[in-house]
C-alpha cells in the first residue's frame, strides 16, 4: 500500500522538524 509508504515517510519528516526544533 503506497498510503502506508506515506504516512512513514510523513512521519520521519515530522521527527526530523522535532528533532530540529528541540
Amino acid at each position: 500500500m503506497e498510503l502506508v509508504l506515506l504516512v512513514g515517510c510523513w512521519l520521519k519528516s515530522a521527527k526530523s522538524v522535532a528533532m530540529r526544533s528541540f
